[in-house]
């Protein structure tokens, strides 16, 4: 049993191996056939009113959670309901923008 075991790991270990060269190598064909092209980066919509409205949202869950009474949940999902928009928007404008 042991030997048998000791079998499948290696094989197991030299399909990862080879399975992990075939990647390597499909990736260094591709590169140099079609050329390497960097991924936009997208988190340029991330500013300071989005941070703002998510720490006002965050603040009213705390209060809402330390007691929680309708009002403060009615007050909590109005601030995620803001921030949502806001974050939202910005997304959009930086699309629009790209």
């Amino acid at each position: 049993m042991k030997l048998r075991n000791w079998k499948g790991t290696e094989e197991k270990s030299h399909i990862e191996e080879d399975w992990k060269q075939l990647i390597q190598v499909i990736m260094e064909a591709a590169e140099q056939t079609i050329g390497y092209k960097p991924k936009p980066d997208r988190r340029g919509w991330f500013d300071d009113e989005c941070r703002k409205a998510l720490e006002k949202k965050n603040a009213g869950y705390k209060k809402w959670i330390d007691r929680t009474t309708r009002a403060k949940r009615i007050e909590f999902e109005r601030l995620r309901k803001i921030a949502h928009k806001i974050c939202k928007n910005m997304k959009k404008h930086i699309w629009i923008v790209i």
